[in-house]
């Protein structure tokens, strides 16, 4: 391949690929995400690449699919996806990171085929979306928010006891977990509350009155 105006122009591509894909990664790394500035920068890099290389292949030799190689970057990019995502119990962490990194591989592509203020335009819009409606985000969250609750209690404390005290205190159960150990009589119970019925403090007060609650622990 000679350096041509052709040349010129993919190079245009693969620097804003790097430019854009750091504007991603910079916001992923204030955030000490595993997946930050040097990775968002090759995912767009690297998937813009694949487009100019698609481009070449079209233009040289006048044969071969060119949305082939793309399609095979969006299915390949979600092992990146997979290592971002962390599963801890029943929560989950890092999905908007992975479908952050699956934008960031569009992006490159876009780059990659030369539509560049769309490419912008996309990019601004992730920006708006993963900074700008954080706070909206977060509201949400905090509204349906649940707290949950550890209680370790022996055998002669019944569920339906313990469920009646917490009744009492108005405190509204959303799911329960168990776990009974045969080897020292101790039953352990996860037990979810809204947050718009909680108040610890009389759930404290309450917890430490009931005989039979070996310990308690709010999670």
């Amino acid at each position: 391949m000679m350096i041509d105006q052709y040349y010129f122009s993919s190079l245009f591509s693969l620097l804003l690929a790097v430019l854009l894909g750091g504007v991603i990664g910079f916001e992923r790394a204030g955030k000490n995400h595993d997946a930050g500035l040097r990775t968002h920068i090759l995912v767009c890099l690297g998937s813009a690449t694949v487009m100019v290389l698609s481009r070449y292949i079209h233009r040289e030799f006048g044969m071969g699919d060119i949305s082939r190689l793309g399609a095979q970057v969006i299915s390949g990019i979600g092992f990146l996806g997979m290592g971002s995502i962390i599963i801890t119990g029943d929560k989950i962490k890092g999905l908007t990171t992975a479908a952050g990194l699956w934008t960031t591989a569009c992006v490159g592509l876009v780059v990659g085929m030369g539509y560049h203020l769309i490419a912008v335009t996309v990019v601004f819009l992730m920006i708006f979306v993963i900074l700008g409606l954080r706070p909206i985000a977060k509201w949400i969250k905090y509204r349906n928010k649940e707290i949950a609750v550890c209680i370790s209690f022996s055998e002669e404390l019944s569920y339906d006891e313990l469920f009646k005290y917490l009744d009492d205190v108005g405190a509204e159960t959303v799911s329960v977990k168990t776990n009974q150990s045969e080897a020292d009589g101790k039953t352990k119970l996860i037990v979810e509350l809204d947050n718009d019925a909680v108040d610890k403090s009389k759930i404290t007060a309450k917890l430490l009155s009931i005989e039979g609650i070996i310990d308690f622990t709010f999670l």
